[in-house]
């Protein structure tokens, strides 16, 4: 049956406690998602057909209590009337002193003309003016006071050179309500992904602090070509999905996969579980996690019992003895298809990167270390002969130590995980680019983006 005809009935609610079926495939359905900046999502239109704007072609005090349906309860409280408050005083404090007020505004789509258009001057600053108005009371001492003002607004008025043109509206969005909204589908375009590695890391070397610069041609390499796509499905998959929670998550991959440029660990071969060393965006490491990856795959039928028991066994001795030497006599007995599996999770243009990755969360419970509040602490250090600082949190240690040292999780920034102030770096600039957090520079004040210009705004 074609698409068009099948029924869709959805069961919901109708008047008076009962319930029944739509069918919600049938063309007069209206379907409404988020992008449709829908009117049960809080959105409004506010339009000349549709709101009481005063004479002037503005929604004053009068006007934003009649479209918001809220009474200016402050006033009641006080038992004064409006006729005691100058009017922009009480649309001021009735917007400040109403929090569902603010809210409702943050949805309202407005579609009026640019204040950037010289085309409606005279009807938008008509009242200052009139005689109460703040040129028209000084008419006396300052008679060409409203002219000198409208030729001066003019000289900032650019739209007539725009493709916009003038006289023509416009549709306006609250900005942070705007983004916020569309912030919610968590997919990360191209250039975001490029933004997420910091310009330059910390780095502990023989005993010293290094501040290095993260060199920017990392920007062409396969792994953003290859990998963009498939870490967002992931992520969507396994529900790292909210600011935080990606924060957490970039934070390590990033530093891991070394500012995503290689997707295996360096000089593997003199570590003791080579051949089973890190891959991937957590680099998954050790052939008990590589089993567990591939189970949690649906794979297990596909590896025999008795490999199985002998590569857990090698292991325990790898990890007695601190020798790879164990793995060779393991490495003959596994089948063609697990020898492509191990190589698979690091290769730009397949998706067990990713996937792995998404596999460590979930099984390491990532989520509630990234779902604990995140209580910046500005951290100073000397590098290089010079002054800088990071931005670390017990929530961030938290996750990253589960991943790479879960033995030291209570052990709060112990110098045995590696690479901490690293991951803090990616960390931070993940934060700045995809969350409103608040970074402390000083007791009492707070900036939008970590100290020393680490982010890379303006990548392509």
């Amino acid at each position: 049956m074609p698409a068009g005809n099948r029924a869709t009935w959805v069961e919901v609610p109708f008047a008076q406690g009962t319930t029944g079926y739509i069918d919600v495939n049938l063309t007069s359905i209206q379907k409404l998602s988020d992008a449709d900046f829908p009117f049960f999502m809080g959105w409004q239109k506010i339009e000349d057909g549709n709101t009481p704007f005063n004479q002037e072609g503005f929604c004053g005090y009068d006007e934003l209590c009649t479209i918001a349906g809220v009474t200016d309860t402050r006033l009641a409280l006080h038992d004064q009337t409006p006729t005691e408050f100058d009017h922009d005083q009480r649309l001021a404090a009735f917007v400040r002193g109403e929090a569902e007020v603010r809210v409702k505004l943050k949805g309202y789509i407005c579609h009026a003309k640019s204040e950037w258009d010289t085309s409606n001057n005279e009807e938008r600053f008509r009242a200052l003016n009139e005689p109460n108005g703040f040129f028209g009371k000084r008419k006396e001492t300052d008679p060409r006071g409203y002219e000198n003002f409208l030729s001066f607004v003019k000289q900032f008025q650019f739209i007539k050179q725009t493709p916009l043109g003038e006289a023509n509206k416009l549709w306006f969005f609250h900005p942070t309500a705007f983004i916020r909204h569309f912030r919610k589908c968590a997919w990360l375009s191209e250039k975001e992904f490029k933004q997420l590695v910091p310009s330059f890391t910390v780095r502990k070397h023989g005993g010293q602090t290094l501040w290095e610069l993260v060199p920017g041609t990392f920007t062409s390499g396969n792994i953003f070509k290859n990998q963009r796509v498939v870490l967002n499905r992931m992520m969507c998959t396994y529900g790292i999905n909210t600011p935080l929670r990606m924060a957490s998550f970039f934070g390590n991959a990033i530093q891991e996969s070394q500012w995503l440029q290689l997707l295996e660990e360096g000089s593997p071969t003199t570590q003791r579980y080579y051949p089973w060393f890190g891959r991937g965006f957590l680099q998954l490491t050790w052939a008990s996690n590589y089993l567990d990856y591939w189970d949690f795959h649906g794979r297990a039928s596909q590896i025999p019992s008795a490999v199985r028991v002998q590569l857990l066994t090698a292991q325990q001795a790898a990890d007695r003895s601190r020798s790879n030497d164990v793995w060779q006599a393991t490495e003959t007995a596994l089948t063609p298809d697990m020898h492509k599996w191990r190589a698979n999770v690091s290769l730009p243009d397949q998706s067990d990167a990713a996937l792995s990755a998404g596999f460590y969360w979930v099984k390491l419970r990532m989520a509630r270390y990234a779902d604990e509040p995140h209580v910046l602490e500005r951290v100073g250090l000397t590098a290089n002969r010079r002054a800088h600082s990071y931005y670390r949190s017990a929530s961030f240690w938290k996750a990253s130590a589960s991943v790479n040292l879960p033995g030291a999780i209570d052990s709060l920034y112990s110098i045995r995980l590696n690479g901490f102030e690293a991951r803090c770096m990616a960390y931070n600039v993940a934060l700045a680019v995809l969350s409103e957090v608040k970074f402390p520079i000083a007791p009492g004040q707070a900036a939008d983006a970590p100290d020393y210009d680490i982010l890379r705004r303006g990548q392509r």
